[in-house]
C-alpha cells in the first residue's frame, strides 16, 4: 500500500529538520557535535531511502537529545531553552514512530505455504 502525499511530505520536512539539528550540532565545533553531526546524517538516509531502521535510529537520536536537554549537558542554556527542546525532542520521537507505521517501506514475504511446497 502507498502512502499518502501527505505523509511523504511529512517525511521530507522530517528529515530536513533531523538535518538542521545535525548542521547546529556540528556548528558547536567539539568531539560531541561531530558525533551527532554523523549520526544525523545516519538518519537522514535512513530516513529518505523509507527503511523501517532509519526511524528507529531517528527515534533513539531524538530520545538521546531528549535526556540531554534534562542532564548536566545542557547546564549552560536557560530553563527556557531546555523545555522547549524536550518539547521538539518528544515531537520527533512521536514523528518517528507514526512515519514509521505510515511511510516505512515494509518487507514482504511469501505465505509459507508457497515456499517450495509441491501441490
Amino acid at each position: 500500500m502507498k502512502p499518502s502525499c501527505l505523509f511523504l511530505v511529512l517525511n521530507y520536512i522530517f528529515a530536513a529538520l533531523i538535518l538542521a539539528g545535525g548542521a547546529f550540532w556540528v556548528s558547536t565545533a567539539d568531539t560531541f557535535g561531530y558525533v551527532m553531526g554523523v549520526a544525523a546524517v545516519g538518519c537522514v538516509a535512513g530516513v529518505v531511502m523509507r527503511r523501517r531502521w532509519g526511524y528507529f535510529v531517528a527515534a533513539a537520536w531524538f530520545f538521546g537529545l531528549m535526556r540531554l536537554a534534562t542532564d548536566d549537558y545542557s547546564a549552560v542554556y536557560p530553563e527556557t531553552w531546555k523545555s522547549a527542546a524536550r518539547g521538539m525532542c518528544f515531537l520527533g520521537v512521536a514523528l518517528a514512530i507514526l512515519l514509521h507505521e505510515k511511510v516505512a517501506i515494509k518487507s514482504v514475504s511469501p505465505p509459507d505455504d508457497e515456499q517450495g511446497m509441491p501441490s
